[in-house]
């Protein structure tokens, strides 16, 4: 439980990369530990049936993949489920420049020309951003 002036909260077990959810009304705190994240969607190999998996960096705050993209859609996921799902801001979210903003339950990222990309997912800053550079 969370108390307010209360101290740090306990390091978790094992170390790694955690989604943290906290609720101010009940005063309590959730953690999920992430162990994989993949992308998901009509433009990856795996379709809406099968994430694709990235590979964390050593400290867990960038994940890559190269992988080929087909025109269409796809959502960032961690541990092969739905729980913790980031996305575009809005609507029609093509990446621009080539980086994107991402939020959790955002809206599908689309893919409009096909091909290879390195894709990089970053959560070193808030907000958390993508990078989609097509080779």
């Amino acid at each position: 439980n969370l108390t307010v002036g209360g101290g740090n909260l306990p390091g978790p077990d094992p170390a790694g990369l955690y989604w943290i959810e906290a609720d101010i009304i009940e005063m309590s705190y959730k953690l999920t530990h992430i162990s994989t994240y993949g992308i998901i969607g009509n433009a990856t190999t795996g379709g809406w049936d099968a994430s694709v998996a990235m590979t964390p960096s050593e400290d867990f705050l960038k994940w890559t993949l190269s992988t080929e993209l087909k025109a269409g859609e796809m959502k960032f996921r961690a541990n092969d489920a739905w729980d913790i799902d980031l996305g575009g801001l809005g609507e029609n979210n093509t990446p621009q420049e080539p980086v994107l903003e991402l939020k959790h339950k955002g809206s599908n990222i689309v893919i409009n020309d096909a091909g290879n990309y390195d894709i990089v997912l970053d959560f070193s800053k808030y907000p958390y951003t993508c990078t989609l550079t097509k080779k």
